[in-house]
């Protein structure tokens, strides 16, 4: 079950003027859903007696707001203001205060008033100012205000219409590039009262850029194209000049270098062929070998083969099966070798 909003948490009215209030107030404790904005209504308090309820216009919805004017209203009287906030479900409980305006005399003439400006983006060619005035709400701020502006060392003053109900004007119809003079006038009854003039200019030609969820979406999407073009961009330039400082040199000879390995080979004008090993040690034909001598002889298949087993061969016949069973050479001692039989071998 879904229930409307509670009360706000805070809710003020201050005097401007004999014909208007300041509301200032904060958001409920118990908004009980998402609020839509609020509701402010008014009436006459004649002693006992109320007077017929009306409502404050335009009615709010942006449920951030939390000050508003309520103008309109006639000198020295009471009257009581009703708050509502207001959700899906409707309008949440009331609020009230109690206050009366000020009378319309001399000594309640407007304080100087103040205000604040920025800069609108261009309709048609044409800037805009938006101007809030800031009301002094401790002293005599005024009913309503409008806005007189001029360029620069004219003389003539233009002026906006008279704003009632809101505290901004926006000021459009402005060429870019100028310097303009601009001054807000408070308002009570007869009387007004003129604020500081300040110097704005336009600066050049801004356009407008259309609102909404669509185009902050095309927005976001845009920017990170671009930054995806960028990267790339970036990663082609780096590239290029790793290329350019390796001049094409051969890694894997750079990294064997460095790990102190040179592969650079002498060359000898042909084909690097296996090549015999020069023999130190020439023996004559007819003469004999000791025993103890280092020179040993190219071997033979079927000297490795007898290294591995005793007599005929390791026991294998022609065929290469096994006949005999393997039997381990003994490191001990070698069977002598004949003189006849180093004879035969020379």
């Amino acid at each position: 079950m879904f229930l409307a909003p509670g009360p706000v948490s805070y809710f003020e009215a201050i005097p401007m003027g004999a014909s208007a209030l300041y509301l200032i107030w904060k958001r409920p404790m118990e908004p009980n859903g998402n609020l839509t904005g609020y509701r402010i209504y008014y009436r006459r308090v004649d002693g006992t007696s109320l007077g017929t309820i009306l409502e404050r216009q335009p009615s709010i919805t942006d449920p951030r707001e939390t000050r508003a004017k309520l103008a309109g209203l006639k000198p020295d009287t009471k009257y009581r203001v009703i708050i509502h906030a207001t959700t899906k479900v409707g309008q949440g409980d009331p609020y009230y205060v109690e206050v009366k305006t000020n009378a319309q005399t001399a000594e309640n003439a407007p304080d100087t008033p103040n205000f604040v400006w920025a800069h609108l983006p261009g309709e048609q060619g044409k800037a805009g100012v938006s101007v809030t005035w800031v009301p002094a709400v401790d002293g005599h701020p005024g009913s309503y205000f409008y806005v007189q502006f001029r360029r620069k060392g004219e003389g003539h003053w233009d002026q906006t219409a008279i704003e009632e109900n809101d505290d901004s004007i926006i000021v459009k119809g402005l060429d870019f590039g100028s310097l303009y003079e601009m001054r807000v006038v408070a308002v009570d009854g007869h009387y007004e009262t003129p604020s500081r003039i300040e110097d704005i200019e336009t600066g050049g030609l801004v356009l407008a850029a259309p609102e909404g969820p669509e185009n902050i979406a095309t927005a976001a999407w845009f920017i990170g194209m671009l930054c995806a073009i960028a990267l790339l961009l970036l990663l082609l330039i780096l590239v290029c000049l790793v290329k350019r400082n390796r001049g094409g040199k051969y890694s894997v000879h750079e990294k064997e270098v460095a790990q102190g390995r040179d592969l650079d080979f002498p060359d000898d004008g042909g084909f690097n062929e296996y090549s015999k090993p020069a023999e130190t040690h020439a023996i004559p034909r007819g003469s004999r070998t000791s025993l103890t001598s280092s020179f040993k002889g190219h071997e033979s298949d079927t000297d490795s083969m007898a290294d591995y087993g005793e007599g005929e061969m390791g026991k294998f016949g022609e065929d290469g099966s096994f006949i005999g069973q393997y039997i381990e050479k003994d490191k001990k001692a070698a069977a002598p070798t004949s003189p006849s039989a180093l004879a035969t071998f020379v």
